[in-house]
């Protein structure tokens, strides 16, 4: 049977976009139940255009405010909606017409409080370069589980904030009175946490079915500000203080993820803090680093846990790499008692380790390393650190040799083309943007026969990426 699914799609000042939107709402393989559009106090033409679709059709609800924000207009959208089912869309952004198509027919098979789906990224703007930030294939579970199973499975890499890139039951938002805080901006990182790790069923489906633009003069690439930088704090601090919330019932398996997502938060709320555009503010948000770092420090201490995972490890190690200022009481979280930047560090080898053994450079054969340059480089320093000697007779491969160089930190370079006549047995390929391609030309062009070490396209691609930027000397 199926079900019924509302669209709710704030708008404030879209005049160029919101007929694309709108339209890729009408347009739909199968229909929208309810569209419901939130006028925000548009100044532009957006409100007219918004007005003459609602005349045009019967399923559109268009509800005119003051300005108060896309956080108190989607908190309206959702009192306002009647069908099991809702959705976001922001107005500079559009669907695929087979969006509602394919959301529908997930929903008539299980009932989820939540699905997650992908979208694809569209920019428009010089001042963010951005890649498929959106696409979770690799990273997120595709099964269906409790919301603190998938978070804990999926934070960070698989896990974004966005609304908009999800449905949710809209039984579930109602009885777990899940709104959005009454900022203007940073709002999602709140409502996306507390409904992910509260839902008691999700399900995320590898397929894009949204656009989601970056444009100049929007509320994401404008520059950041103190007002701005104030709010993704507070946002984040109802994200711990939701966390303390549930302390007295966190089972001992979520302990880790909330430990990363603890240091993840400071990492985000520090970057944020060194492109605040406005110099006068540095003493006062001095202040407040240094405040977040002791409420941390003490909010950690309910999380005694004995072991890290490699994603929390992670976090830790990165933490401490663009941390310039450490505040006595997290210092001693890190470093004293607890020390979980030893546990960080002691778990960051052993992963390291467990994957590098694998490779055969402590063997008696001719090995050929496929790639040259900074992620060569670092895994081969991480290699004699941590697993010792290179034993192997080692060759670097390039595709075309149009350096001109015939060594490499003081080992022979050949063409790929060579690698037969050269004897070459084992090849461990050590480029992450070209990997894919080294591989087709190995395996299909030239048919080779050896074992191929695939370091980019395995699941220990995210530590073999970190050596690049990963200095010896990062711990004590």
């Amino acid at each position: 049977m199926s079900v019924t699914l509302s669209v709710i799609i704030p708008v404030y000042n879209t005049e160029k976009y919101i007929d694309n939107c709108i339209e890729s709402v009408l347009s739909q393989t199968e229909k929208f139940d309810e569209i419901i559009i939130i006028n925000d106090g548009s100044t532009d033409s957006s409100g007219s255009i918004c007005d003459s679709y609602a005349k045009a059709n019967s399923n559109i609800t268009l509800i005119n405010q003051e300005n108060t924000g896309q956080a108190v207009a989607r908190n309206k959208g959702i009192k306002q909606a009647n069908s099991e089912y809702i959705c976001f869309l922001d107005s500079d952004d559009y669907l695929y017409p087979d969006y509602v198509k394919k959301v529908k027919k997930n929903l008539s098979v299980e009932d989820i409080d939540i699905l997650y789906f992908d979208a694809k990224t569209v920019c428009e703007t010089s001042i963010m370069k951005l890649e498929d930030i959106y696409n979770r294939t690799n990273v997120a579970p595709k099964n269906v589980m409790s919301g603190m199973d998938y978070f804990a499975e999926c934070y960070p890499e698989g896990y974004r904030e966005s609304p908009c890139l999800v449905v949710f039951k809209l039984d579930y938002l109602k009885k777990s009175n899940a709104q959005f805080p009454p900022v203007r901006i940073f709002e999602d990182n709140y409502f996306s946490f507390i409904t992910a790790v509260s839902a008691n069923s999700v399900k995320y489906i590898p397929e894009k079915l949204y656009v989601r633009r970056y444009r100049d003069n929007s509320t994401m690439t404008s520059i950041m500000t103190y007002e701005k930088w104030s709010q993704l704090v507070f946002c984040i601090e109802k994200c711990w203080d939701y966390i303390q919330e549930l302390q007295s019932t966190i089972d001992d398996k979520y302990k880790d993820v909330f430990v990363r997502f603890y240091f993840k938060s400071l990492i985000n709320i520090y970057s944020a803090a060194n492109i605040v555009f406005d110099t006068s503010s540095t003493i006062k948000i001095d202040r407040e680093l240094n405040r977040l770092q002791d409420r941390v420090a003490k909010e950690l201490d309910i999380f005694k846990v004995s072991n890290l995972s490699f994603e929390t490890a992670k976090i830790i190690t990165e933490f401490q790499m663009i941390f310039r200022k450490v505040t006595k009481n997290l210092w001693s979280i890190l470093f004293g008692e607890r020390a979980l930047a030893n546990m960080a560090y002691i778990k960051y080898l052993t992963t390291i380790k467990n994957y590098l053994e694998k490779l055969p450079l402590s063997s008696k054969k001719r090995i050929g390393i496929y790639g040259t340059g900074n992620h060569t480089d670092k895994f081969m320093l991480w290699y004699e650190k941590v697993i010792g000697s290179i034993n192997a007779e080692v060759f670097y491969i390039e595709t075309n040799c149009l350096s001109g160089q015939k060594y490499y930190c003081g080992r022979p370079i050949i063409s790929v083309n060579d690698i037969l006549d050269y004897n070459i047995e084992e090849i461990v390929i050590s480029s992450a943007l070209y990997e894919k391609d080294m591989y087709i030309m190995l395996k299909d062009n030239l048919k080779f026969k050896g074992k191929v070490y695939r370091l980019y396209e395995t699941s220990a691609k995210d530590i073999f990426l970190e050596l690049r930027y990963l200095p010896f000397d990062y711990l004590p």
